[in-house]
């Protein structure tokens, strides 16, 4: 600690944000383009945080995809959690610190493939099944 001023004591570390730059707090409203895409976004994230997207096939993919609506505005928040909101829940980050380069790779499939419900056939001859109604108990 030292004083700087007459009030004002001031910490000599380094923030936690700037030990770990995935940390750092942003707030960015992208630039309205009638084709910005996901991978678009995420360059634009990054331009002045110290990393940069990765290159190759996944990266490929999410220029494919286009961007919600949802997403032109970002923030106040974590730069980790604008890069997951932005690449969803279908991709796994990951960041290379000594090279600071950001990479996503798909995320794993689940175990067992979602079997959607049966959707029931109307029958005029089936009976319908009734549940009882729950009586009202006055004390």
């Amino acid at each position: 600690m030292v004083r700087y001023g007459r009030y004002t004591l001031v910490e000599l570390r380094p923030t936690e944000a700037q030990r770990d730059l995935l940390l750092q707090v942003i707030d960015v409203t992208l630039p309205v383009t009638l084709h910005a895409t996901v991978g678009d976004a995420l360059r634009h994230v990054l331009r002045r945080s110290g990393y940069r997207l990765c290159s190759g096939p996944e990266t490929g993919a999410l220029d494919a995809l286009p961007l919600p609506a949802a997403h032109y505005r970002l923030g106040p928040m974590v730069l980790r959690d604008a890069l997951l909101t932005l690449t969803g829940p279908a991709w796994n980050l990951h960041a290379d610190e000594g090279a600071r380069v950001v990479c996503v790779t798909p995320a794993g499939m689940p175990a067992e493939p979602v079997m959607p419900l049966p959707t029931p056939v109307g029958d005029a001859d089936a009976p319908s099944e009734t549940f009882p109604l729950a009586e009202e108990a006055q004390p």
